[in-house]
């Protein structure tokens, strides 16, 4: 009698072959759920960044004090000011001359900001800003509008220098006002 226990070798491939076009299946099941998954994950990312930002620039503007306005590149004159350098959001001390980084660092690891001051639909008292994320091919991958209240708005006019558009009006600037001097 032969009772010999054991598995042949053409029995060990089939089951192979077998568990492989079961795994395989069931792999390309899931595929598609983790792509998804982490193009998900990608978006409320790049979102979260744009809500991080845009609460820093309000949180700058609501307490900016002084004559507001709008330009495309400050100048020594300018007072404190808001706007993007290098795809950063920074802010430009007048008395320094320094740019301060508004937002952590960490922010921008993947993306860079393009900042509007938006002169339409202005209302006295507020600022209208449109914050762009943009990946580091510069391709738009949200975009959030903002219209903040500026606590420290005394009635003053919120200007626009001459010919200049909503999609040039990068900064927004404070002219501190002049200390008044008691003989």
């Amino acid at each position: 009698m032969n009772n010999k226990k054991g598995v042949t070798l053409i029995e060990l491939i089939i089951v192979t072959a077998l568990l492989t076009i079961v795994l395989g299946a069931i792999w390309a099941m899931f595929q598609p759920v983790t792509q998804l998954f982490g193009e998900t994950t990608s978006s409320v990312d790049i979102q979260n960044t744009g809500e991080i930002i845009a609460a820093q620039i309000s949180e700058e503007l609501r307490f900016a004090t002084g004559e507001f306005s709008y330009m495309q590149v400050p100048d020594t004159t300018s007072g404190d000011c808001i706007g993007v350098v290098d795809g950063k959001v920074v802010a430009r001390i007048a008395a320094t001359g320094v740019d301060k980084q508004v937002v952590n660092e960490g922010v921008y690891s993947n993306y860079k900001v393009e900042l509007n001051y938006l002169h339409e639909g202005y209302r006295p008292g507020f600022a209208n800003v449109e914050i762009k994320i943009l990946d580091r091919d510069g391709v738009q991958k949200y975009k959030i509008n903002k219209q903040v209240q500026l606590l420290n708005y005394g009635g003053n006019t919120l200007t626009q220098k001459v010919g200049l558009t909503d999609t040039d009006a990068k900064w927004f600037c404070t002219s501190k006002p002049e200390p008044v001097v008691t003989p």
